[in-house]
């Protein structure tokens, strides 16, 4: 039978066992678990080095005064983690909470501070999100001669794993252009956070998650299908793989293979290259190297870890209430407060599941979210009390529920920053179902809450085209039937082959590059991808797409018949080229565009993209449709790699992000050559798409 199913990340093989079998010297942590008599407690959600922000909501709820002493009393402060990356102020931010810890407990008060996802990149090297006007503070009068030193190192090393490879690690960059990439602090941020440094330390000795009283804490939220099923084992394991990387980073340097400043991906390609080399290793040095390549499949990057899980945002009201029962209920609790999701307008606290879930970030980070504040959340027994600098407001009322599904919106800030372009008019879109019926949905958004309750009817022996083998399934959920396809295939492989022959340094072909196209399709403002869930199909995870019914593949120049509108098609051919280079699409022809019997154009088959290539072909792009420019430009990069984490690893964001850079200044040089009306363009509306028989040119007579 076939079920809807959140993404399990798939595992490889040694991992697990080798991090609970090597680092069995791991301290086990006190009870995370905080009693009192009615007291008061005051959470606050993601900061990200918003130092101002962040100070006057503590003194807004009466934690601190002017001279930021602590005036809280007995309260218990909890910050829900994500106080790192993004903005500038990451170590005022660290201090003033480090000093409140202090502060708090001289005064018989208490502060708790808890990781984030951003806590565990940053302790992990994954550095991407980080504000380079962050490493400024950790600079010092010796910074200049660090970095020069450490260029040193770096060239120097490069030259010896060459030599030990047989080819380069990684490009080399001259003096210059690598001061650029580490702007003078960084040498000493990396070290700050790091197993000794002060920094690193202090962060080392958090939790994931803490109960103050009835209430759980947890950035992201606890997930149904967590590993790990309560607050000490969950916090264990976090510790523990915090612990396994700092093993490793260690034992790589002192074999000489890394350097201590180096970051995540810088590791993952020498890590990759040791594995490939033809050389015997020892059986610490597999066990170090299998490690080091996993981390994204430990708890601590999982989409369903407490630092990542987004259910508590997106499930509808109806299926959320049970599912937070039950979990409450395990835990012993009442309610949960977590951060790490900025519902629409980003501007309030939201409770959700009748006062089960209190999601507090409101996008505290200025220039962030267009309309998003600072915010506290007041829980005083039964009472909870929503914190701004402009006043107070109650959440004790149960909001109320419609019964329909809640579907997590895209920041507002997101959607006002395309520029008032509208998207295709999703709401015209009419859902057919089998044997030409229609399908009782108004958005896309419908379809794909439909799409993740449906049960499986069957499967059709028709084999479907592809490689990948996907099957063709009848679906319902209630009265409504719908066809899809469904797609399981995965493989992820370094220095591997396509079928052409064709060498790459890293193949992905998988079911998850469907997700994510059509979260990406969203997020610019498209609806070009059907609508696409993770789902299982007799026990095997892979996505669940909506069949295009009474649809045609696209034109070929060999075919005999030709678009109605050939100007249109080369408008919507445009318009898919940018978005295929923009994904690296591997594989893109005629067969994977649809147009349906309203002319509609559909993109699928998008498995074999997401890749970690960088370059694009630059003579390929020389216009660009409208709306895919401005969702171009309005793409938060923060926010696509928090959409997009569930379905790749950060070296494949940062390789879209990369992407993302260089196409938009093609595009800006292409316009400042010809000026914008000759290469940005608007799909004219006329008479929709169909087929008609190709005309007779003189080539054809």
């Amino acid at each position: 039978m076939g079920k809807p199913a959140r993404h399990e990340p798939v595992t490889r093989r040694g991992q697990p066992r080798f991090v609970r079998s090597l680092f069995l010297c791991i301290l086990l942590l006190s009870s995370s678990a905080i009693s009192a008599t009615e007291q008061r407690v005051v959470a606050v959600g993601d900061i990200h080095g918003e130092y101002e922000g962040l100070v006057s909501i503590l003194q807004e709820a009466g934690l601190v005064d002017e001279r930021l002493r602590w005036t809280g009393g007995r309260t218990t402060f909890v910050q829900v983690g994500d106080y790192l990356d993004r903005g500038p102020d990451v170590r005022k931010v660290m201090d003033l909470l480090m000093d409140l810890e202090r502060e708090s407990s001289r005064k018989r008060g208490r502060t708790v501070v808890l990781l984030g996802n951003h806590e565990l990149m940053n302790l992990t090297s994954v550095l991407h999100e980080a504000n380079p006007a962050a490493y400024a503070a950790f600079a010092d009068r010796r910074s200049e001669k660090r970095r020069q030193t450490a260029y040193e190192r770096y060239a120097a090393l490069h030259d010896r794993l060459s030599t030990r490879y047989g080819r380069a690690p990684w490009p080399l960059l001259d003096a210059s252009a690598w001061s650029e990439a580490h702007p003078l602090g960084f040498v000493e941020f990396q070290e700050a956070l790091g197993r000794d440094g002060k920094y690193g330390r202090w962060l080392r000795s958090k939790s994931a998650v803490v109960k103050v009283d009835d209430t759980v804490f947890v950035h992201g939220g606890i997930s149904p299908n967590a590993r790990e099923a309560t607050i000490d084992k969950i916090n264990r394991q976090v510790q523990m793989e915090i612990e396994a990387f700092d093993r490793v980073r260690e034992y790589l340097v002192a074999e000489r293979l890394i350097l201590p400043f180096f970051t995540y991906p810088e590791i993952s390609a020498v890590v990759k290259l040791e594995l490939a080399r033809d050389a015997p290793l020892s059986s610490d040095m597999l066990r170090v190297l299998q490690t080091a390549g996993s981390i994204y499949e430990w708890t601590i990057y999982s989409p369903t870890g407490p630092l990542w899980f987004r259910g508590f945002a997106e499930w509808s009201e109806e299926e959320g209430r049970e599912k937070v029962a039950g979990l409450l209920s395990g835990l012993g609790a009442r309610r949960f407060v977590v951060g790490h999701h900025i519902l629409e307008g980003g501007r309030r606290i939201v409770s959700r599941f009748g006062n089960a879930v209190f999601l507090i970030d409101t996008g505290m980070l200025r220039g962030y979210a267009s309309d998003g504040r600072p915010s506290a959340l007041e829980i005083v027994g039964d009472r909870t009390t929503a914190i701004y600098k402009d006043g107070r407001s109650s959440l004790n009322d149960p909001p109320l529920s419609s019964g329909r599904a809640f579907t997590l919106p895209r920041p507002r800030f997101q959607l006002a920053s395309l520029g008032g372009a509208p998207s295709q008019p999703d709401a015209e879109t009419v859902w057919r179902g089998p044997e030409g019926s229609t399908l009782p949905f108004r958005t896309g958004a419908e379809v794909e809450a439909f799409l993740r309750e449906s049960k499986l009817v069957s499967v059709s022996k028709r084999k479907l085209y592809g490689a990948t083998a996907p099957s063709k399934v009848l679906v319902k959920s209630g009265k409504v039937r719908a066809q899809a396809v469904f797609r399981s295939h995965h493989r992820e492989e370094e220095n591997a082959r396509w079928e052409s022959g064709r060498f790459t340094e890293f193949l992905r072909d998988t079911y998850l590059s469907e997700l994510a196209a059509y979260q990406l399709s969203l997020l610019l403002g498209l609806h070009t991808v059907p609508p696409t869930v993770p789902w299982q199909l007799k026990g095997q995870p892979g996505a669940l797409q909506l069949w295009i019914e009474e649809a045609r593949a696209g034109w070929h120049p060999s075919e005999t018949e030709e678009p109605s509108d050939p100007g249109l098609w080369a408008m919507e051919s445009d318009r898919m080229l940018v978005f295929d280079v923009l994904i690296g699409n591997q594989d893109r022809h005629e067969g994977n565009v649809l147009i349906d019997s309203a002319g509609k154009v559909w993109w699928i088959d998008h498995s074999r993209a997401f890749g970690r290539e960088r370059d694009i072909p630059a003579d390929r792009i020389q216009r660009c449709e409208r709306r895919i420019w401005e969702g171009l430009k309005a793409l938060d990069p923060a926010v696509t790699a928090g959409r997009l984490a569930p379905y790749m690893s950060p070296l494949e964001v940062d390789a879209l992000l990369e992407r993302r850079r260089r196409l938009l200044a093609l595009l800006e040089e292409r316009i400042a050559e010809r000026g914008e009306p000759a290469v940005v363009y608007t799909v004219r509306p006329g008479p929709p798409l169909r087929s008609v028989p190709r005309s007779k040119g003189p080539d054809r007579l």
